[in-house]
């Protein structure tokens, strides 16, 4: 399980209704880098994405709760770009 860094900013959001779940991606201000975060909504289950090995780290259940924490803080600034995939899009 991976550790989340709480110094991210929140870039964008991708919202999947028919997986409830959000695609995050934050910038990492201590280390300059751009991360990819996968949220399932109503959970505390999140993952980050590993670019290195192409798979998806689950956070451990701490950080899977602050990720949420910071989405739900995040998705009320109206300023941060957000998307959604048409409902019944991956079906």
């Amino acid at each position: 399980m991976v550790r989340l860094n709480t110094n991210l900013q929140i870039t964008h959001f991708v919202y999947v209704p028919t997986s409830n779940c959000v695609i995050v991606t934050a910038r990492d201000t201590d280390k300059n880098r751009t991360k990819v975060y996968l949220v399932f909504t109503g959970e505390s289950r999140a993952y980050q994405r590993n670019g290195i090995n192409q798979t998806w780290d689950e956070l451990d259940s701490f950080s899977g709760s602050r990720i949420q924490q910071l989405v739900c803080e995040a998705f009320s600034d109206k300023q941060i770009p957000r998307y959604s995939t048409p409902v019944g899009a991956l079906n």
